[in-house]
């Protein structure tokens, strides 16, 4: 790991190979150039476009750019919320949902409501914290446990203690309450949700304060995740 004071002080060449590499671990805000050219070329500063350009990089016959602290804090206000407004839109999932259904889930699960369709305001909180969250029911103190970054391990042992068990994935047959997971070909558990009902879901994508906690369906689900890997489990009565 290295300290953010430390980044600014690198030689290009070596602040290059530690971006990469925090491309390939998928650790950080990395993302196309490209999708923030506008708001760089909108800026009249000097010295803000010569810090872009330092954490720019190139790979796979594209440029990247990591935002860091360094180059957050030269930003004016006016700048930080336009960047975050136009990221934070590349995030969302298209969803219908009408304000009826939406009133339905939000008196079904109350402990989730304050979080349908809301963003974070820090990084750190996952998925599986998400999902946690929501077969904790309400009671349980779902303000600490949605902002936590949650181990696979543990929404596994949560998922046991809470009498879930594993049961064929049949889509037009789930149940409220209900958990996806999704595992990579290690078995690694790399994607979880719950499911409210008639296909409507309470999920986070990732771990930023981009990926907002939101109401989506199967489909937002396989477009992002996949149809591999996928696992059904259900609370047993």
């Amino acid at each position: 790991m290295v300290h953010p004071t430390v980044l600014p002080r690198l030689e290009k060449e070596t602040l290059t190979e530690i971006l990469m590499i925090q491309r390939q671990l998928n650790s950080g805000l990395v993302i196309e150039r490209s999708t923030v050219s506008h708001l760089v070329e909108a800026s009249q500063h000097t010295e803000i476009n010569q810090l872009v350009d330092r954490y720019t990089f190139e790979e796979d016959s594209k440029q990247w750019f990591s935002m860091h602290r360094s180059l957050w804090n030269h930003f004016d206000q006016e700048t930080k919320y336009a960047f975050l407004s136009y990221f934070a839109q590349q995030f969302i999932d298209d969803v219908s949902i009408d304000d009826n259904k939406l009133a339905r889930l939000r008196e079904l699960y109350p402990h989730l409501a304050p979080y349908f369709n809301s963003f974070a305001t820090v990084n750190g909180a996952n998925c599986l914290a998400a999902t946690l969250a929501g077969i904790s029911e309400q009671g349980a103190e779902t303000d600490w446990i949605i902002s936590q970054w949650v181990f696979e391990s543990t929404l596994l042992f949560a998922l046991k203690t809470k009498k879930y068990s594993k049961q064929p994935f049949i889509e037009g047959e789930l149940h409220p309450q209900d958990v996806l997971l999704w595992r990579d070909h290690h078995n690694h558990v790399i994607h979880a949700c719950y499911h409210l009902e008639d296909g409507y879901f309470f999920n986070k994508h990732g771990k930023t304060l981009f990926n907002p906690w939101q109401i989506i369906t199967m489909d937002n689900l396989y477009k992002t995740w996949g149809r591999e890997g996928m696992e059904l489990y259900r609370k047993q009565i």
